[in-house]
């Protein structure tokens, strides 16, 4: 921001030309204008082939949690999510060995672990102690409606005409990105409607 006399120049060329390539790329990034969408929806692309792959973490970084912590988040109950590590011969030191470790141990996928202790979640939810999280989880807004009131053990015409009264239309087989589109609305606040929802059930 200095001439050749080293003197302060604001706008000089360097930072005129700067300027206006992060304004071009903020902008468009905002309104999502080629080429700006299409390297967002490429991120997107990526990120929905992997989680089909390899399933979506009920939260980030799951997988360097510890069982016990896990366990906690998930409201799943500790004995048994230990007991059925024990009877699929999963070899592991105690509560404290992570989700990640465990898995490498027996060479096998965090995922796959968190398939093996998953119907200890279940069971909780059976006895009504499964909770909605207080903030979204990876993937939320491609899930479905009805997927996520499977995943939840919600009643999906209670959670339909929950969100109907507030002024939101919703069907089984939307996504919440497509709920959200279609009330001229984002998905942060389609699953703030949920939760409150939810919390008030």
């Amino acid at each position: 921001m200095k001439n050749r006399a080293r003197e302060i120049r604001v706008f000089t060329p360097s930072f005129s030309l700067a300027f206006a390539l992060t304004l071009i790329v903020g902008v468009g990034t905002y309104l999502e204008i080629p080429p700006m969408s299409s390297v967002i929806s490429l991120g997107d692309s990526i990120k929905d082939a992997a989680a089909e792959k390899y399933g979506e973490p009920p939260y980030g970084h799951a997988e360097l949690s510890s069982i016990k912590l896990f366990s906690k988040k998930q409201s799943l109950d500790l004995d048994q999510a230990m007991a059925l590590l024990q009877q699929a011969n999963i070899q592991f030191k105690d509560s404290k060995d992570t989700l990640a470790l465990i898995a490498k141990a027996n060479g096998m996928s965090p995922q796959e672990i968190y398939q093996i202790i998953k119907p200890a979640a279940e069971q909780s939810a059976v006895e009504g102690k499964a909770s909605f999280p207080d903030s979204p989880m990876p993937g939320f807004g491609n899930k479905t409606l009805a997927a996520l009131c499977s995943e939840f053990n919600l009643m999906f015409p209670t959670i339909q005409r929950g969100l109907a009264k507030n002024g939101i239309k919703s069907e089984a087989e939307m996504s919440v990105k497509e709920i959200a589109a279609a009330n001229e609305t984002d998905p942060m606040a389609i699953f703030a409607e949920i939760h409150a929802l939810v919390t008030e059930e």
